[in-house]
């Protein structure tokens, strides 16, 4: 079974970013003093925006790449082949963002989104999956992102799907709800630095029990998502 290791690639790539910061803030004592305390704190803050960042980008690459091998390079897939979930979220979320318009930036009136309405019926009309509507994360990257996404690709409940991956990855068994829980919890320690810049409960050891985990995690969902989406095309 083929691998299209893009996405999970460009995750290793962004992560070092991570790393960068976390190596930066292990040169300070722990505590620190006064006098470096801010400069810590900005390091760990920074650590933690950035690992949501980049598991957001993780989110929105795998769906958009696994969704697109939904089209087939060997041979073509048509959307009618594919199973239910699949064809409706791609037909439908295809014709709302086409007539909703751009989320961000310049608003657009409804005659300037015909183009690419046309271009969305003519793409549903020749029958291939529009693998552009499957990466969205709502600019969320929570548990319910994960779910929405593997979701639309025919995937039930998957924080219980990757659990065995995980715990390889990872070294130990976990908790039923680990995953997901850890997963809020670091998005939600996101949305407090972002909004509040209160950084003074993380620590050291936060960061790098963060970053080992949401590593592990990339892992777990891109091995089982890749393997799901190659036993839909192998079917075929």
């Amino acid at each position: 079974m083929a691998k299209y290791e893009s996405a999970i690639n460009k995750y290793r790539e962004t992560i070092q970013l991570v790393g960068g910061l976390i190596a930066l803030e292990s040169g300070f004592p722990d505590p620190p003093p006064k006098t470096d305390e801010s400069a810590v704190m900005a390091l760990r803050g920074g650590a933690i925006v950035l690992l949501s960042a980049t598991f957001e980008r993780f989110l929105k690459d795998l769906g958009e790449e696994q969704s697109a091998r939904l089209r087939g390079t060997r041979k073509a897939i048509k959307l009618s082949q594919l199973p239910d979930r699949i064809k409706v979220h791609s037909i439908f979320a295809s014709l709302k963002q086409s007539m909703d318009g751009p989320r961000y930036g310049v608003k657009t009136e409804k005659k300037d989104r015909i183009p690419d309405i046309v271009d969305k019926c003519r793409l549903i009309g020749s029958d291939f999956i529009d693998s552009e509507v499957f990466s969205s994360t709502g600019g969320n990257p929570n548990s319910d992102a994960v779910k929405v996404i593997f979701n639309n690709l025919d995937v039930d409940d998957p924080f219980a799907k990757i659990k065995t991956g995980f715990e390889t990855l990872w070294g130990k068994a976990v908790a039923q709800n680990f995953i997901k829980e850890k997963l809020d919890e670091i998005i939600s320690k996101r949305h407090v630095i972002a909004h509040t810049a209160d950084v003074m409960t993380i620590s050291r050891s936060d960061i790098n029990d963060h970053k080992k985990f949401m590593e592990c995690l990339v892992g777990a969902l891109y091995d089982h998502l890749n393997a799901h989406i190659g036993s839909i095309v192998d079917r075929i």
